[in-house]
């Protein structure tokens, strides 16, 4: 009787085992399939980074620099001087002719 109990523990074994087997072989599939499915996210991010950096490096070089300020102030100084210029010209041609209307 003991070989019996030796048999039928060998055959429940074998099932348990087969079982284990099974559910063991279950999750590595399913370890496998998410760390694909991790794998493609990755991917995704590593390119919508990628987007980002060149729309961060776009947009950085519309800026305002200091650089563009001394232009454009020197700009504005030199059509400031040519209104000033040309102010001061008027003037002496205006008081050019008002004195002349006075002798």
């Amino acid at each position: 009787m003991n070989e019996d109990t030796e048999q039928k523990g060998t055959v429940f074994e074998r099932h348990a085992q087969t079982i284990i087997a099974l559910g063991v072989l279950g999750l590595i599939v399913w370890a496998g399939n998410t760390l694909l499915g991790i794998r493609d996210d990755v991917t995704t991010l590593k390119i919508q980074v990628n987007v980002l950096q060149t729309q961060l490096q776009n947009a950085g070089d519309d800026r305002f620099r200091g650089t563009d300020w001394r232009r454009e102030r020197e700009i504005i100084e030199q059509r400031f001087n040519r209104i000033e210029m040309l102010l001061e010209r008027h003037v002496e041609d205006y008081n050019t002719k008002r004195n002349g209307n006075n002798r």
